[in-house]
């Protein structure tokens, strides 16, 4: 991506790679849950060169970090610049945010424009805490964005809808309901998607008055 911060346009249909919660650590030696976290992003990256070849941007949804050090960013942009492709970052729960911002500014745009597409980045991180909101900046940067006569792709890391986990559901964006409100007023959102689940998750969750009749 540019480092220019500002929306940027391209005039050709566009296929999103999405990969998140990398939890990166300062030493590419170190584990989590007995997972050496820069390892399997590295066979994540391998995987993709050798399976996927069509997508035209990456889309990092979130906990690039675990120790929210700089050689952990660093890292990230290491392990995915084999891939060769513009990449958004978003931040997640874990990341600690100055220090991404140092990292990775030039590539956390709040809105990255792609032919008749605004995929809009959310921040739903909290310092201090795992769960999600949305302060009503971001709220209002997607409402304007609803209204730019594109369709619109809103990312953000937390879940804002349940996932039926005693684990992940307490963490998830906890002023969900007014983003979910914005979406029933804009039908130019067509997606929301979101990382931090750890989990795969299939469910039909319905707008509009169908889901105020649920």
């Amino acid at each position: 991506m540019s480092t220019d911060k500002t929306s940027q346009t391209a005039q050709f249909d566009v296929r999103i790679l999405q990969i998140s919660d990398f939890h990166l650590f300062s030493k590419p030696s170190a584990e989590l849950l007995g997972v050496n976290t820069f390892n399997a992003l590295q066979d994540v990256v391998r995987y993709i060169e050798a399976h996927e070849d069509t997508f035209d941007l990456i889309l990092a949804s979130g906990d690039i970090s675990q120790d929210g050090s700089v050689l952990s960013y660093e890292h990230a942009q290491q392990l995915l610049a084999p891939l060769k492709r513009p990449v958004i970052y978003l931040p997640g729960n874990h990341d600690h945010l100055p220090t991404m911002q140092q990292v990775l500014s030039a590539q956390m745009a709040p809105i990255y424009s792609v032919s008749d597409w605004l995929i809009v980045c959310l921040d739903t991180h909290v310092a201090g805490t795992n769960e999600g909101y949305l302060e009503d900046a971001q709220l209002q940067l997607l409402k304007k964005a609803a209204t730019k006569g594109q369709n619109v792709l809103a990312a953000m890391h937390h879940n804002p809808v349940p996932m039926g986990s005693t684990w992940l559901d307490p963490m998830m964006v906890s002023n969900a309901t007014q983003l979910l409100s914005i979406c029933e007023r804009h039908p130019s959102i067509r997606g929301l998607i979101w990382g931090h689940v750890h989990q795969e998750m299939d469910s039909v969750w319905a707008l509009g008055r169908e889901r105020r009749q649920l």
